[in-house]
């Protein structure tokens, strides 16, 4: 039996390696447990790449979401014609823009160290 590499170090090459298996147990060049076994580590490390995909897409998701939602309060605000709502909408803007700018500035103050988190 030949020896075949197969390289993982990227989810595209996962995914390719995981079509070449497939091929090589339809023309009969590796059993069926031996393929089982390489798909499972497959999948594994596949499941690595992707948790680490989310984890760092985390936190880009919630600030565009905070985002978003600042924008529709905006448009809301603009489009209505009663001004209790109005204001309602813009409170609620200012809110998560004063939120978001607070957390950043606590960042930025933390990373030069003019900000000193308690280890308490």
């Amino acid at each position: 039996m030949r020896r075949k590499v197969l390289k993982l170090s990227t989810p595209t090459e996962i995914r390719r390696a995981l079509s070449r298996i497939a091929n090589m147990v339809l023309n009969k060049e590796i059993d069926g447990k031996t393929a089982y076994s390489i798909v499972y580590i497959c999948h594994a490390i596949l499941g690595t790449f992707n948790k680490a995909e989310e984890v760092e897409g985390g936190s880009n998701d919630m600030k565009s979401n905070r985002q978003f939602t600042i924008q529709q309060l905006l448009r809301a605000a603009e489009i209505t014609g009663d001004s209790e709502r109005r204001e309602q909408y813009l409170n609620e803007a200012d809110k998560l823009i004063r939120t978001e700018l607070s957390r950043e500035a606590l960042a930025v103050a933390k990373k030069v160290g003019v900000f000193q988190a308690d280890n308490a």
